[in-house]
């Protein structure tokens, strides 16, 4: 839990007003934490033996670091010394705040949840990109990622992937079942009740924690919170809205009657269910086909990818759930070099991307390599030579993105305590999102921000 923040003084005319969110990481592809390396490697960068500044980088993913760290000091003029901190918010974030509020130790790049930069900007943690080039590759990203994370030209941070919303099936068992493939969420909740039917230790579908809610909120049409940094002490507070309620009491009934698994995700017991083929569906991200093919293993070739089901069919709509970039700690000493570490990591090198492409299995917010034909057409073994990318990319561009706050980590706490509440029948599901405005509300306040 964040706690006491408030909002720094900033002079000038800047100002941060994102009009979407960004929620969650995914835990299986977050590196291992090494706080003895941390702490011996985490101070100011200083000249390698060849002359090149080094700039200290925290985060990263663990199945490519390596090789796209070589790749990167063995061709820039800037080199890089890795520390691996782990992707748990509770220690990582916590430890970079810390650093920051004593002023050392902090690393010149780090990598962030998308949804945690207002929090970074409004406390003066990150260096604005802009005047070191970075105003310059707005268009080469998806603007609807881009948005977020700038305002004219101050650039706070240079996203990477994302996780448009999908839905994985298995195919196979829905068409012997006689079930069609969902298009719109009446036919989605039709469709689980047969499955149940159908196979008593199956599901079409397991609900997430809120910020898989806060997505597919975004995709009714929901939104959150308005936050602006030329007002820095103002927080708008829009979490009680009709598509939230909507969305909640339709997912609330759909698990107080057991027609989808209520299984907290990224659980033993979730991927039990996962590796016998208990579930014929999953409503996530296409981050989440990692884990499904790691798991789902006997049931390779059957899983299918289609776009998530719709409120309104006449108007298509996505969501996103995840997404990470990177960032540059205030206190550098190396500003010049350190942008340049975050704007060219991944940036246009082709050789970056196939790594994070094929490798790391990444979703790009990078236009490139997102449109390119070798990226959607490439076929998938496991969803039976399907060119799943090609719907991932669908779906990204059809996504809305909730806002982001300058607490997210406690608004989502929140949260998923109201959740927590109503699936043991200690709330109604009509009542969590005005619940959680409630408490929003108050610690706002509590931190000194005029709610409106």
């Amino acid at each position: 839990m964040l706690s006491h923040i408030r909002p720094a003084s900033r002079g000038g005319t800047s100002k941060f007003s994102p009009s979407s969110r960004d929620l969650s990481r995914r835990r299986f592809l977050g590196a291992a934490g090494a706080a003895t390396t941390a702490s011996v490697l985490a101070g100011c960068a200083q000249d390698a033996d060849d002359g090149r500044p080094v700039v200290t980088v925290w985060g990263g993913f663990e199945s490519m670091n390596a090789d796209l760290i070589a790749h990167f000091n063995a061709t820039q003029d800037v080199r890089i010394r890795w520390v691996d901190n782990g992707w748990n918010l509770g220690q990582y974030y916590q430890k970079f705040m810390t650093t920051m509020h004593a002023g050392t130790g902090a690393p010149d790049v780090f990598m962030t949840d998308l949804s945690l930069v207002p929090h970074f900007v409004v406390q003066d943690y990150v260096l604005d990109l802009g005047p070191y080039g970075a105003a310059e590759d707005a268009e080469d990203y998806d603007p609807s990622v881009w948005t977020q994370l700038s305002e004219d030209e101050q650039v706070f941070a240079i996203p990477v992937d994302a996780g448009p919303l999908t839905f994985f099936h298995q195919a196979d068992r829905l068409e012997e079942a006689g079930i069609d493939v969902p298009t719109d969420w009446d036919s989605f909740a039709a469709a689980a009740d047969r499955v149940r039917t159908a196979d008593d230790d199956a599901y079409l579908a397991v609900a997430g924690p809120s910020s898989w809610f806060a997505a597919l909120i975004a995709q009714a049409g929901g939104t959150f919170f308005s936050y602006d940094l030329t007002d820095p002490t103002s927080l708008g507070i829009t979490v009680d809205t009709e598509p939230a309620n909507r969305v909640m009491e339709f997912w609330g009934q759909l698990l107080d009657n057991d027609l989808v698994d209520s299984t907290p995700m990224f659980t033993t017991e979730m991927d039990a269910r996962l590796i016998r083929g208990g579930y014929w569906g999953l409503v996530s991200a296409s981050w989440y086909s990692w884990q499904i093919e790691s798991k789902a293993t006997s049931t390779a070739g059957a899983w299918r990818v289609a776009g998530i089901p719709q409120w309104d069919s006449g108007t298509p709509r996505s969501g996103n759930w995840g997404g990470s970039g990177y960032a540059v700690s205030r206190t550098t000493e190396h500003p010049e070099a350190a942008a340049h570490v975050a704007r060219t990591l991944f940036g246009g090198d082709p050789t970056a991307w196939d790594m994070a492409l094929w490798t790391a299995r990444l979703f790009p917010t990078r236009l490139g390599p997102r449109d390119s034909a070798e990226f959607r057409e490439r076929p998938a073994d496991f969803y039976g030579g399907q060119a799943v990318n090609d719907v991932y990319v669908d779906s990204s561009r059809a996504a809305t993105i909730p806002d982001y706050s300058p607490f997210d980590r406690y608004f989502t706490d929140i949260f998923d305590q109201m959740i927590f509440q109503a699936m043991h029948g200690e709330l109604g599901w009509s009542d969590v999102m005005a619940a959680t405005r409630d408490r929003m509300v108050s610690y706002a306040r509590e931190q000194a921000f005029d709610v409106y």
